[in-house]
């Protein structure tokens, strides 16, 4: 079996503490003894692999003090946020896996949120394990979500106290390969963020399926993190869709995405409401699944759904109305398209203003990228026939008339969550 597990370490600069103004950062006698205790936490001790978020990379006092205190166990990856941001995701991986590729995802979005896919394989054993270095047992100061998961031919479960995880069985065949995606969505301020959200999971979903079909046979997969929203959001519902189990659900039969959730919390947010947020997010390779479009097709599928929505059904009256207002003057929506107009990016983002997307803006980078998505003949802009392509293959997805794929056959491959 193998332990893994998740939880955000809560950044000090974006931890208030006193008036609104006031964070924890301005003040080294509250965070140091802080990061002391979070390392002091079992889950240090008692899992094979650690995702974070929230890691405080601005200080590099912080940033010595984990590497220090952990590089005796594990090996350590990261990703800091982009423009400027303190923080970013943190994987400590025991010493017995090797990685064989590693991935950083930067959304490019109005959040600056990433995500980092490591695929990792289980080597030779050089100290780590569920077993390896241990401290000093401590207070728990934190809920850190984790699940035990083994092979689905495993007969027996590790008994654990607290149910945190434990070494290999004997009694199943041991989970050699995994790939492991750490995650960190923006906050859901709003209904409208929920959009948002959902894109920076297309990214990392279109991310893994790219990254699997270069694979003769895809391991299990993970995906890890703080998706900073509620039960039975968006998010969660997308993830359903394309084959994901959640790990705390199966191994505790209380069905987190109910409306009840069994009273579930994983932490407390910075606005000081307890939430679960935070999953362990499963798919194994053998089950049937619908393959995730890419992220620039989901864009497109949301432009699809919103121009249905208005009646517009024939990719020929769709494409009208979309480049009419993708023109300059507001007065002229309502004049005449002709197939050989075309829409650039400047023409795209304002298509996308007036379709509704304002409360949920793509940055200027998403929308370049979307564009030179259709752009087929490489021109700078999108045309009439690039356009039905799209739109077409947009409407088929939302019909749900994509078939099913396997990532391998053989179900031997396949994840049991075991304990949580």
């Amino acid at each position: 079996a193998v332990t893994v597990s998740t939880f955000n370490l809560w950044c000090p600069e974006y931890r208030r503490v006193g008036d609104e103004g006031t964070r924890e950062s301005s003040f080294p006698e509250m965070y140091w003894p802080r990061q002391e205790r979070l390392l002091n936490l079992p889950v240090w001790r008692e899992s094979d692999i650690v995702c974070c978020q929230e890691f405080w990379y601005a200080s590099p006092d912080v940033f010595e003090m984990y590497v220090s205190s952990l590089r005796r166990r594990f090996k350590m990856h990261g990703l800091q946020r982009s423009g400027r941001r303190p923080d970013g995701l943190f994987i400590a991986i025991a010493h017995e896996w090797e990685v064989v590729h590693e991935e950083d995802l930067d959304f490019d979005d109005i959040a600056g949120r990433c995500a980092q896919v490591l695929h990792i394989r289980r080597g030779g054993r050089d100290g780590g394990g569920a077993a390896g270095a241990a401290t000093e047992d401590t207070e728990d100061t934190l809920n850190p979500s984790n699940v035990q998961l083994a092979g689905t031919d495993a007969d027996d479960e590790c008994e654990v106290d607290g149910g945190a995880g434990c070494e290999d069985t004997e009694t199943g065949p041991e989970v050699t390969e995994l790939l492991v995606a750490n995650v960190h969505l923006m906050f859901q301020h709003s209904d409208e963020v929920a959009r948002v959200r959902l894109r920076e999971m297309y990214k990392v979903l279109s991310a893994l399926d790219r990254y699997k079909a270069t694979l003769a046979a895809p391991p299990p997969t993970l995906i890890c993190g703080d998706l900073n929203g509620p039960t039975g959001s968006v998010v969660a519902e997308c993830l359903a869709r394309y084959g994901w189990r959640d790990s705390y659900s199966e191994s505790s039969g209380c069905d987190v995405f109910s409306e009840e959730s069994c009273g579930w919390v994983s932490h407390l947010n910075h606005l000081g409401q307890a939430e679960g947020v935070d999953y362990i997010m499963v798919q194994s390779p053998s089950v049937p699944r619908r393959p995730a479009p890419d992220y620039t097709d989901f864009v497109i599928q949301e432009i699809a759904q919103a121009l249905l929505d208005d009646g517009y059904e024939d990719p020929i009256a769709a494409w009208q109305r979309f480049s009419r207002m993708a023109r300059d003057k507001v007065w002229d929506v309502q004049g005449i398209v002709e197939d050989d107009d075309s829409v650039d990016s400047e023409g795209f983002k304002r298509a996308l203003r007036q379709l509704g997307f304002g409360a949920a803006p793509l940055t200027q980078r998403e929308v370049d990228a979307v564009v030179a998505s259709c752009d087929v003949d490489g021109n700078g802009s999108i045309d009439a026939a690039e356009w039905r392509v799209r739109f077409a293959a947009a409407v088929e997805r939302l019909q749900g008339t994509v078939p099913l794929i396997q990532d391998q056959k053989d179900s031997r491959a396949d994840l049991e969550c075991v304990d949580s």
